[in-house]
């Protein structure tokens, strides 16, 4: 009885260690990916946005 309840203790803080490093890999990983995907739209959207807010109609008329 008392080495179940030993285990019982035990797990979880390996269970809060194990949740706290996963966590903080995949925190990394998300902001690594919205960082990437942030800068595939900027690098897309400048020429467009840029168009859009200085248009030149002197090439249009």
């Amino acid at each position: 009885m008392l080495k179940k309840r030993k285990d019982l203790f035990n797990m979880p803080f390996f269970h809060h260690q194990l949740l706290t490093l996963l966590h903080c890999f995949s925190t990394t990983f998300l902001l690594e990916m919205i960082s990437q995907i942030d800068f595939i739209i900027d690098e897309q959207a400048i020429p467009a946005h840029n168009f859009m807010r200085e248009p030149n109609f002197q090439n249009i008329i």
